[in-house]
């Protein structure tokens, strides 16, 4: 996969994840690669930008450990981890 596609795929994970629409996975992170790429924003010199970012990342870590854990989502459904 080229920086073109990885930063398209981005996008789209990105939009969907600010919406709520796809439960990540730690399968998706990896696969997308979607996590480095969010992670690099974080140092981005745009604090909104960075702050995001951070919030994206933090919220990615949660559902993950959530999902290896088998713990509700706080919404109460069951998160799904991919596999």
């Amino acid at each position: 996969m080229d920086a073109k596609q990885v930063a398209e795929r981005a996008k789209v994970l990105g939009k969907a994840a600010t919406a709520g629409g796809v439960k990540p996975s730690e399968d998706l992170l990896r696969s997308t690669k979607i996590g480095v790429i969010v992670n690099r924003f974080k140092q981005n010199e745009d604090h909104e930008v960075a702050k995001l970012a951070n919030g994206i990342v933090k919220k990615w870590r949660d559902e993950v450990t959530r999902a290896k854990a088998g713990t509700p989502t706080p919404n109460g459904s069951q998160a799904i981890n991919g596999n």
